[in-house]
């Protein structure tokens, strides 16, 4: 059995000479690992794996490989390999929705379990096509599919069809697409459609807005494909972007819709909004065909973004951006999938390079100054402020690594080597 040898390092970082590196986010190209570069919707699980919807199955992501799911043949496997939809319903089960129906993954036990979903057209093996899925906050399921819109329970069971209800008939023929839906504070559901704009489905008082019943009203009600839709309720703007359009924001209190097509005199891929999502109070970040840009959410002036969000050498377009709860954004379309790994301002969301982070024991912050313990890699002094990090040399009978950190009455930080 090793013996463990513990003793202090009284660290004075003056005297030791350490090298100096500015922080740098890292773009990560997973496209290689998966089993298409054509991917639908990306999704991380409670338990913190990644999945990708592609044009060739699905896919999990671990943090170092991937494991493909195909059609197989077997009753409650995937019965299609073209991936639209996912919805982790329960801790677990992932709800999978493809062009042949739909399947249940236990994403524990890595087996596809006996499908609970009655609705014809839901079940596998149907020949209909899936578009998304969402669960509201009453913890319903309701899902866009070829012939219409379901609403179910929990459990998956059926409550009823929401496009066949006398009130909810204008979303008859219309789709939407993954994270697209947007519940209010009202309970009520904007859905930004591929055919007739956004319908806002009030379920409680059993009506629909639509360009049908609001023509006029308001710009995003017409019969026109919305590739990308915001709402802010705080400061009563909805913010969309439909083909070839541009970038559209509707003050619904004064009425008042102001555009930003980004220099482009063309309708096209190139001139139309695939994502919005805000960066902070006074920025957006969108997502053209041409690449993306920040925009000032008062003057609707647009900018390049910083070189941390676009690689000029990608030739793809992004159709949706995603941060998980580690701090990366993952951006994915129709040529491509990729991880970027940036460096927080907050101390516990660190994002370092993935060679510094394997192997972390112990953090100790001094106010912009924080310093980390890893097992392999020594002592790192981290300057928040300067956004810079130090390799702090050790002594040469501290060949294990830093155990553990902690401050004396000096100032002095006492390092614990294993």
């Amino acid at each position: 059995m090793r013996r463990l040898l513990l003793f202090l390092v009284c660290i004075h970082a003056r005297s030791l000479a350490a090298q100096e590196y500015t922080f740098q986010d890292e773009w990560l190209d997973h496209s290689a690992m998966l089993s298409s570069p054509h991917v639908y919707q990306v999704i991380q699980d409670l338990r913190g794996y990644t999945w990708v919807a592609t044009a060739e199955g699905l896919n999990r992501y671990d943090g170092t490989g991937t494991r493909t799911f195909v059609e197989d043949g077997s009753r409650d496997g995937m019965p299609g390999n073209v991936v639209y939809a996912l919805l982790e319903y329960r801790p677990g089960l992932l709800m999978i929705g493809t062009g042949n129906g739909t399947c249940i993954l236990n994403t524990i036990t890595g087996e596809f379990e006996p499908n609970p979903i009655a609705v014809p057209e839901l079940r596998a093996g149907s020949g209909k096509r899936v578009y998304s899925f969402n669960r509201d906050s009453k913890g319903r399921v309701w899902v866009s599919h070829q012939d219409g819109y379901d609403l179910l329970d929990s459990s998956l069971q059926k409550l009823l069809r929401i496009s066949d209800q006398p009130w909810a008939r204008d979303l008859q023929g219309s789709h939407v697409s993954d994270a697209g839906w947007t519940e209010d504070s009202q309970g009520r559901f904007w859905l930004p459609t591929d055919v007739s704009g956004v319908i806002i489905v009030d379920e409680k008082n059993q009506s629909v807005q639509s360009w049908r019943t609001h023509r006029g009203q308001a710009p995003y009600f017409q019969r026109i494909p919305i590739h990308s839709f915001w709402l802010d309720e705080a400061r009563h703007e909805a913010w969309f972007g439909s083909w070839g359009n541009g970038l559209v924001k509707f003050d619904m209190a004064t009425k008042r819709t102001r555009e930003q097509r980004f220099g482009f005199t063309r309708y096209g891929d190139q001139s139309t909004i695939n994502h919005i999502t805000p960066l902070n109070d006074s920025l957006l970040l969108c997502y053209t065909g041409y690449g993306p840009f920040m925009v000032n959410r008062q003057t609707m002036d647009a900018i390049r973004p910083a070189a941390w969000l676009y690689n000029g050498n990608r030739k793809y377009t992004i159709r949706r951006r995603m941060m998980d709860r580690f701090g990366n954004t993952w951006e994915w379309g129709s040529e491509g999938f990729y991880q970027i790994l940036r460096v927080r301002d907050s101390a516990r969301m660190l994002a370092l390079h993935p060679a510094k982070t394997k192997g972390a024991l112990d953090m100790l912050q001094i106010g912009k100054q924080v310093y980390m313990a890893f097992y392999y890699e020594g002592l790192l002094k981290l300057d928040l402020e300067r956004k810079t990090y130090l390799d702090v040399p050790l002594p040469e009978d501290a060949a294990y690594g830093i155990s553990s950190l902690a401050l004396d009455a000096g100032g002095n930080v006492l390092a614990g080597s294993v």
